[in-house]
């Protein structure tokens, strides 16, 4: 049986000083997150990075955006009877200056983390390629 899935755009957004930054989610469950969300019909990959990114932090320059790859997600997406799979499309980007985040009614806070103590907090709901591709990023 054939499998559906939506594709989402997410963004590893460093800072001048190498700090990643993290959302965190509300939720009953909160957990951390990357900015970025799910591609809207029509729209392509760069748009929807950079359309989510602007709706849930603010930022509206994204500089040097470079495509990581695809990751499958263990995410479900529930809708009635059924579930769509999550395929996340993973973008390096950078902000050169101080920036100043305005979040969406999505996320309680954010923060600016080492690669190191981002890895920590994303482990528990990124799959493991995405984390690997942060531990290559951090050596």
């Amino acid at each position: 049986m054939e499998d559906t899935f939506f594709i989402g755009a997410k963004a590893l957004i460093f800072n001048q000083n190498n700090q990643l930054l993290l959302l965190n989610k509300k939720s009953r469950n909160p957990s951390w997150d990357l900015p970025g969300g799910r591609i809207q019909k029509n729209e392509s990959l760069q748009e929807a990075l950079k359309r989510e990114v602007c709706e849930e932090t603010g930022i509206q320059n994204l500089k040097a955006v470079k495509f990581l790859g695809l990751y499958l997600s263990p995410l479900r997406i529930h809708k009635q009877d059924s579930s769509t799979g999550l395929i996340f499309a993973l973008h390096l980007c950078h902000v050169k200056d101080a920036i100043s985040i305005t979040l969406s009614s999505e996320h309680d806070f954010f923060s600016w983390e080492n690669i190191g103590s981002a890895i920590e907090y994303l482990k528990s709901s990124f799959p493991t390629p995405i984390i690997e591709q942060l531990i290559n990023l951090h050596t």
